[in-house]
């Protein structure tokens, strides 16, 4: 059994034994506040939203781009374009003048009433201008044709609107006479069975536009008692024709 330590030295051992024990104390003790001051950092950091480090940012906003070739947004509006519509006035040009139609024997005749002019046609000129209207879309120039000896076809020209009225549904203006042509229907009259008798009225809208009213004044040649193989020669008829208002 060892002596035990001299006295001094035991006070020196119990020094430094409390020494050790209070800096151990002294050092947990700053870890400890460093740890804590480094939380409030982070909380107080953390509340505020400023400067978190994995904070992202706001999404960045943008307005819809339109489609190409349309430069309306979703919420604009916009007024219909109203349709364009016929001319509710009109300018007379000439009032009842006579104007005559004859039936050729082999040939085609015809009258323009916004020239106004008469022009003879062959077959063969008639047919290639038929063609070449239907090649580029443009109408013809005359309004009416009278053909075939036997029959006497007095003929609406396509491109053009007309009406067949009775006397006394005579229009008095151009706007009265473009609504009857526009409804009216009329085509075509065989003229060996009469079916133009005087005084009868047609209405008639030109492709230039213009509105006439054609009466028919007298009918040259040909009889009436007779039903088949005499059109008349010629149709002659009193013509008003007002062109639209600029």
């Amino acid at each position: 059994m060892s002596a035990p330590p001299p006295s001094w030295l035991h006070g020196m051992r119990t020094r430094y034994s409390r020494l050790e024990n209070a800096s151990k104390i002294g050092v947990w003790g700053i870890a400890i506040s460093s740890i804590l001051a480094l939380t409030g950092i982070a909380v107080q950091v953390g509340a505020d939203g400023d400067s978190k480090p994995d904070a992202k940012p706001p999404a960045a906003t943008s307005t819809p781009t339109p489609a190409p070739g349309n430069s309306r947004t979703p919420s604009s509006s916009s007024t219909p374009a109203s349709p364009s519509s016929a001319p509710r006035s009109y300018v007379m040009v000439f009032e009842d003048q006579t104007m005559s139609l004859g039936l050729p024997d082999d040939d085609i005749g015809s009258l323009d009433f916004d020239t106004p002019a008469t022009r003879r046609y062959t077959d063969g000129e008639w047919s290639a201008m038929t063609s070449n209207s239907e090649q580029t879309g443009t109408p013809k120039e005359p309004d009416l044709s009278y053909s075939n000896p036997v029959w006497g076809y007095l003929t609406l020209v396509k491109g053009r609107n007309a009406a067949q009225l009775r006397p006394e549904s005579m229009p008095a203006t151009a706007e009265d006479c473009a609504r009857s042509a526009q409804v009216g229907g009329f085509t075509e009259a065989k003229m060996s069975e009469w079916k133009l008798p005087p005084k009868t009225v047609l209405c008639i809208v030109t492709d230039k536009g213009n509105i006439v009213r054609a009466t028919v004044a007298r009918l040259v040649g040909g009889d009436s008692n007779r039903r088949a193989n005499n059109a008349p020669d010629q149709i002659e008829l009193s013509v008003t024709l007002w062109k639209p208002a600029t």
